[in-house]
């Protein structure tokens, strides 16, 4: 141990939930944890068993978790779910805890309540701002959830990244299995190329950062001061915090190195498994890098996918072109890779007849029931060919009026309620699959170009609980892999 370590901030990990939702729960009169979210989650009425819950959330509870691969808060939280199905200290841990087949199921049983994956936290904010039709239940951490408060995160709306605040009031759940401490530490480098004098002006600088001025402004950060300055705001009930919380500790901190990287290794063995379908546009205006580009990040989406996972694709233009029939990804990558190479850039765009396939393949996958099911959507164009917008989502008006049909944003119909009042994309808001599917299937979209039309994009992630996100062509192949990670 570093003798010269400091901590110069900490912040809890717990369940962020909105308050209405908590309530359901039980809270704050009573502990609640992950077990109870397991158990609403497994319970057939889900929100129906709260007389207090609104319609708005729907039957099912959704919830959210990030990639550990990628996110040290979701890595964090896999340490503690160990810890408690082990039921020892986190300090305990060993490589034979996470091989224990007792110790995996309970990890799984939580992992099977996940109704989506995020690659990370930064990206899991652009979700959460989107309200309760995306998710209800997000491992976070404190700082995060009063930033979310303070409007200081950025979310991607379309193609950029803009400051949004939250527009229903959340809380943080800190779970009565325990909650799990992120400490951001300072210390002087070891080594023998490090002078005194460079220790020295390294320790003034520790100290200087752990002087109440400075502990001051981290705490209007969200993070609770390493010193004995007393809590104020934002480390309050105002900004869904409690202060006096938590009782029980998970320190995933101090998990020995064997038992992390066991833990970590053996995350697609216990994670939800993921069904996808790959609908690539292979219109005319494609040609050239975009074509390349999405080719490539197919390509690296599909090697990235776990085995376990079942995998689809489905290339269009005027008409669908190809079908590569949905099955696990061992027996389905070469056709799908044979498929993406014999594309040809070619006619027009009939994407809403592409996606709706799409959807069909992913919910008829022979996959687990509780399977994370998708379509990512690659194209650089508004439709032109084949079935409306309508034939894929149900649209309401942002004053919460039913509209009918929808043939696109910018086609002559356009869209109408059952009066043939016309509605602009600016008051349309995405709100189910038209059409009934099994399983509930996100669909992601990714927009090419400065043609792809971001609002049908929105409007289809939206009706889903999905995400989408506008790319240039140089940035295509990286985002579409980035896309895989979601399932």
């Amino acid at each position: 141990m570093n003798p010269d370590l400091k901590v110069l901030a900490s912040t809890w990990i717990g369940i962020v939930t909105y308050r209405g939702m908590a309530e359901c729960l039980g809270w704050p009169n009573k502990e609640v944890g992950f077990g109870d979210v397991v158990a609403l989650r497994n319970d057939p009425a889900g929100w129906e068993s709260c007389a207090t819950a609104k319609t708005e959330w729907g039957r099912r509870p959704l919830v959210s978790f990030t990639d550990p691969y990628s996110s040290s808060t979701a890595r964090s939280v896999l340490f503690g779910l160990y810890s408690i199905a082990a039921d020892k200290p986190v300090h305990l841990l060993s490589d034979a805890d996470a091989s224990s087949a007792d110790v995996a199921d309970y990890v799984r049983q939580f992992q099977r309540t996940v109704d989506h994956y995020v690659p990370d936290t930064l990206i899991l904010n652009s979700k959460i701002v989107q309200g309760p039709r995306y998710g209800h239940f997000f491992f976070i951490a404190e700082d995060n959830l009063v930033k979310l408060y303070q409007g200081k995160e950025t979310v991607a709306v379309g193609s950029e990244r803009k400051p949004k605040r939250l527009e229903q009031q959340m809380v943080m759940v800190y779970p009565k299995e325990g909650s799990i401490p992120h400490r951001h530490s300072a210390g002087v480098v070891q080594a023998s190329w490090v002078t005194p004098e460079q220790h020295e002006a390294a320790q003034q600088w520790i100290a200087y950062l752990r002087e109440e001025p400075r502990q001051q402004a981290f705490m209007q950060e969200g993070f609770r001061p390493a010193t004995n300055i007393p809590l104020a705001d934002p480390i309050s009930p105002a900004f869904g915090l409690d202060p006096s919380k938590p009782t029980v500790v998970r320190d995933s901190n101090t998990i020995p190195p064997a038992a992390a990287e066991a833990v970590v290794k053996r995350w697609t063995d216990v994670k939800n498994p993921g069904v996808v379908t790959f609908v690539m546009d292979v219109s005319g205006s494609m040609a050239g890098a975009k074509l390349d580009q999405a080719k490539q990040g197919v390509r690296r989406a599909v090697d990235k996918i776990d085995d376990r996972n079942f995998v689809g694709l489905v290339t269009f233009a005027g008409v669908i072109h190809e079908r590569v029939a949905m099955g696990l990804k061992r027996d389905t990558r070469y056709a799908i890779d044979d498929a993406v190479e014999r594309a040809r850039p070619m006619g027009g765009t009939a994407l809403y007849d592409a996606v709706l396939e799409g959807v069909r393949m992913a919910d008829a996958a022979p996959a687990d029931p509780d399977a994370v099911r998708g379509v990512v959507v690659l194209t650089d164009g508004k439709s032109n060919a084949g079935q409306p917008l309508h034939s894929v989502v149900r649209l309401m008006s942002t004053d919460e009026k039913p509209v009918r049909t929808c043939t696109g944003f910018d086609s002559e119909a356009g869209c109408r309620d059952e009066t043939g009042k016309f509605f602009t994309r600016d008051n349309l808001v995405g709100v189910g699959l038209a059409e009934g599917t099994r399983h509930p299937v996100h669909i992601f979209y990714v927009g090419i170009g400065k043609d792809a039309d971001l609002d049908v994009g929105r409007v289809l992630a939206e009706a889903t609980g999905a995400a989408y996100q506008g790319t240039t062509e140089k940035s295509l192949s990286t985002v579409v892999e980035t896309f895989g990670t979601y399932f």
